[in-house]
């Protein structure tokens, strides 16, 4: 029932735009939930492992050798190599 009283706008949208919000609901919801799971289980710190690779992603533009979470490296299919093309067309 929260979810629903959450993310009940989402049915206004047209499906394209659903599908891209529903996409990054779930990110949201997985790196809350790895989050949590830090704070139970400080000895695995996936979030924090997370954010190391986040934030290599972001200073990079590219995933990390070893990269430990699942999915991200469809994050930077979808939206880093498409920044890095803009970014690399605007500075010719």
């Amino acid at each position: 029932m929260k979810d629903e009283d959450n993310a009940g706008w989402l049915v206004e949208l047209d499906g394209t735009t659903r599908s891209e919000w529903i996409e990054r609901i779930i990110w949201i919801r997985l790196i809350d939930r790895l989050a949590e799971q830090e704070l139970l289980y400080p000895e695995e710190p996936q979030f924090q492992k997370f954010l190391g690779e986040w934030n290599y992603l972001l200073s990079t533009g590219a995933l990390p050798a070893e990269c430990t979470l699942i999915g991200l490296e469809l994050v930077e299919q979808k939206y880093f190599s498409k920044r890095l093309t803009k970014i690399l067309a605007t500075t010719k």
